[in-house]
C-alpha cells in the first residue's frame, strides 16, 4: 500500500425472502470524537499489515461484525477517493 492515511468501509448486502438489506451500524458516543453517534459502515484506518484496502476492510468487517469477507463474497470495488482527515 502506498505511503499515507488510509482507510476502507465494507458495504455488506443480505438477501433474505426477496428483500435486500445492507449493514449500517451506529458510532460509539464519544466526546472527542466528532463523527460521535453517527451511522456507519464496517471500516477503519489501515494498519501496518494491511497489504491493500480490501485487507483494511475485511480486517475492520471481523473486529467490528465478525463477518469473514471472503474473495468469493466480493462483488467489486467503488473505487478510491480522497477525503479530508476530521
Amino acid at each position: 500500500m502506498p505511503e499515507g492515511f488510509f482507510a476502507a468501509v465494507a458495504i455488506i448486502f443480505m438477501e433474505k425472502e426477496d428483500n435486500l438489506f445492507v449493514c449500517i451500524g451506529r458510532r460509539t458516543a464519544h466526546e472527542d470524537d466528532p463523527w460521535s453517534g453517527d451511522m456507519a459502515l464496517p471500516g477503519g484506518k489501515a494498519e501496518p499489515e494491511d497489504l491493500t484496502l480490501h485487507d483494511v476492510a475485511s480486517r475492520e468487517t471481523v473486529e467490528e461484525i465478525g463477518l469473514v469477507v471472503s474473495e468469493d463474497m466480493l462483488i467489486g470495488s467503488l473505487g478510491e477517493l480522497r477525503a479530508n482527515r476530521g
